[in-house]
């Protein structure tokens, strides 16, 4: 009785330790929902493009220009800042490319772009043959065939300012050997423990938001969401993108293996030193 009275009270203060770190995960995050938060992010940054649109003549921002002082390049991210006017719009809080800085004004941001790298552009191509919404150059809205079909923001931690899905030389490896991101940001999980998937969640054009696994990302059964006229990949287009993916994929499986052994990690040390 003594015996078994002691494995009950171990489990009681195991499933205890279980439950105080996930709160502590919840106060660190501010009792936010990250997937929620960062869908809205994207819904904010779609208005934001919206209306850039608007007061340009139909265009969308290019992925990057000279237009910052003196000259500087800035991104797509400064070219809608004035529409947002929040840099806590660019950070997805469970991405690992979120660079968490304190908010400042539109002035001091022309001179870096320092805006957080969680979110980028589609601005799939081929060679030098333009397939996404997003270049150097603006592209007229009404160019898209469908809007609600087509990719514009993705979820990222590549710290690029865009995301070519055709690029794997660039895509399916880290960015430098210091880096441990460098793809497609898929983190975030839905389902049970035994059968949880792996989501990233997609801006259209037209506002919209998808939460796609990579493998659906690539056009099973539906329109090309990467090309203005949704026209599938070649086949070696369809490699490239699918080399892409992959990587994705198991860049978020390594994520989540190391933050589980962590935790499993720090349950048994604190089990150790409730025994003894």
């Amino acid at each position: 009785m003594n015996q078994n009275n002691g494995v009950g009270c171990g489990l009681i203060f195991v499933v205890t330790i279980v439950i105080a770190i996930n709160l502590f995960t919840m106060v660190r995050l501010g009792f936010r929902d990250p997937t929620g938060e960062c869908a809205s992010n994207l819904k904010q940054l779609g208005l934001a493009m919206l209306q850039y649109s608007q007061d340009n003549d139909d265009m969308l921002p290019p992925r990057r220009n000279a237009s910052g002082r003196g000259g500087a390049v800035v991104s797509w991210r400064f070219l809608i800042y004035p529409y947002t006017k929040s840099r806590k719009v660019y950070q997805c809080p469970t991405n690992p490319s979120a660079k968490d800085k304190p908010e400042r004004g539109y002035e001091r941001e022309a001179a870096s772009d320092d805006l957080s790298p969680s979110y980028a552009v589609n601005s799939t191509q081929s060679g030098a043959q333009r397939l996404g919404p997003f270049e150097e150059h603006s592209l007229a809205v009404r160019r898209v065939a469908q809007p609600s079909q087509t990719f514009s923001i993705v979820e990222s931690n590549s710290d690029c300012d865009d995301f070519n899905i055709l690029s794997p030389e660039k895509f399916a490896q880290r960015a430098n050997t210091s880096s441990h991101v460098g793809n497609l940001f898929s983190g975030h999980d839905y389902g049970s423990r035994r059968e949880t998937t792996h989501h990233s969640n997609y801006l259209y054009l037209d506002g919209h938001i998808h939460a796609w696994t990579p493998a659906w990302a690539l056009t099973k059964g539906r329109p090309n969401p990467w090309t203005i006229d949704n026209a599938p990949f070649s086949k070696p287009d369809r490699q490239k993108a699918e080399t892409v993916m992959a990587y994705s994929d198991q860049t978020y499986k390594n994520f989540r293996d190391k933050d589980e052994l962590k935790k499993q990690t720090l349950i048994w040390k604190i089990w150790r030193i409730h025994r003894y």
